[in-house]
């Protein structure tokens, strides 16, 4: 049996972060996804209409050829005709992961190789391949912890009723199938961005020692830009996610009041926005944004002073590393990568998920740091430097070449995350 693994998932899944490490280590047989731009198309992307340019850009990466992609047109032709998957986003996911899990199980018969598949897209490739290495990347928090904390947390705050009912994230356990919350168990060995990840399959029940960590890198790295500086001006500090229940927008806008900063602006940048929280986006110095471009989105990072995002559930949060690398202190909770990072205290502040006493505490504390001179934006900048996506990549080669087990020691890269105490 060959060393190479086929690895299978939909969508430019971290910008195909994981198939790129396979491949620079030479272990890359196939990645099957719905839809990947061939080599010989990249120079029509840029001449397309801009929407369909953005697309077609996504769906390729420099480094990965298409010669080791396979398409899965039967999951791509669903997507087409219901793109925004909203019938019935779990069981679109269902069906579309379970016929590219199919193809991958197919491809590595074939070419007699391993399997290293995201979660969602390895249940059924993993059932009928028990004689290869089965290798399993858990980027997304496992719904049996996902649910609860939501659940909760609707109890709460009943604003965020419309993202609670409508979003996949918080969709009750009974819309899944078996298949969608067990296929861990088939797995040799799991891979997760964060010790929170790693947390929701041990509260499963998957031994902690089959579970590695391997942080992500900062996708928007704005090192080298300068930044938007200012004399006598307020301090400023931003938001930027979707406006539903997990990213916990309703807890920052809450401690936001509590924390009443009158000489401090809030700027929040949301794709989309509960309706449930619009009333409390009204505050005298809170700025709501739409969706923005690319250019406007760095130039926000830029400009600001302190980022914040407490959410109740991330499988890491790029976001974080994204600001870090603009110079932003960062506000974050430990139910995310964050602690992952292990950011020193003048470079970022973690809080309870849910937690708006500790939350607005934050706020202020990072707003007298601020006013005090004693956010460093070069060591903060330098920090973020230090976690790049080629660090996930090694992790990634040295996962695939030693995985951990339940039985032996953890792979020694991987080893000592905070998630193995």
């Amino acid at each position: 049996m060959s060393g190479r693994y086929v690895t299978a998932f939909i969508g430019p899944r971290d910008g195909y972060e994981l198939p790129l490490a396979l491949r620079e280590g030479d272990l890359l047989e196939r990645l099957v996804t719905d839809f990947y731009l061939p080599d010989w198309a990249r120079g029509i992307a840029p001449y397309a209409p801009p929407g369909l340019s953005d697309w077609l850009r996504k769906r390729h990466r420099s480094g990965l050829s298409s010669r080791h992609v396979e398409n899965n047109w039967e999951s791509f032709a669903r997507q087409a005709r219901d793109p925004r998957r909203l019938r019935d986003p779990v069981r679109m996911a269902f069906v579309m992961d379970r016929a590219i899990s199919l193809q991958a199980s197919s491809v590595a018969r074939a070419a007699d190789s391993h399997l290293f598949l995201h979660n969602g897209a390895a249940y059924w490739a993993f059932e009928a391949s028990p004689d290869r290495r089965r290798l399993l990347f858990q980027f997304h928090p496992h719904q049996g912890l996902i649910y609860p904390l939501l659940a909760e947390d609707l109890e709460r705050f009943p604003e965020v009723r419309v993202s609670f009912a409508t979003e996949s994230d918080s969709a009750p356990l009974e819309q899944f199938a078996p298949e969608q919350l067990t296929e861990w168990r088939l797995a040799d060995a799991i891979l997760c961005a964060s010790s929170f990840t790693k947390a929701s399959l041990v509260a499963q029940g998957c031994a902690p020692r089959r579970i590695a960590v391997a942080p992500y890198g900062a996708q928007l790295a704005m090192g080298d830009l300068p930044r938007q500086e200012g004399r006598g001006r307020r301090c400023r500090f931003l938001f930027v996610g979707q406006g539903v229940q997990r990213k916990g927008l309703h807890h920052l806008l809450r401690a936001w009041r509590a924390a009443d900063l009158k000489d401090c602006d809030l700027r929040l940048v949301c794709s989309k926005l509960d309706p449930g929280l619009l009333p409390l986006t009204r505050q005298a110095n809170v700025d709501l944004s739409a969706k923005i471009s690319l250019a406007e989105l760095r130039a926000a990072y830029l400009g600001s002073d302190i980022f914040v995002m407490p959410s109740i559930a991330e499988g890491f949060g790029l976001v974080y590393l994204e600001a870090m690398s603009a110079g932003l202190f960062c506000i974050g909770t430990r139910n995310t990568g964050l602690p992952d990072l292990g950011p020193p205290a003048d470079v970022a502040d973690i809080v309870g998920a849910g937690d708006l006493d500790g939350l607005a505490v934050s706020l202020v504390s990072a707003h007298e740091g601020w006013r005090g001179g004693g956010i460093d934006v070069r060591k903060i900048r330098a920090f973020a430097r230090a976690h790049t996506w080629e660090d996930f990549r090694r992790q990634v080669r040295l996962f695939a070449s030693t995985p951990p087990d339940a039985d032996g020691p953890a792979s020694p890269s991987l080893a000592g995350s905070p998630a193995d105490a």
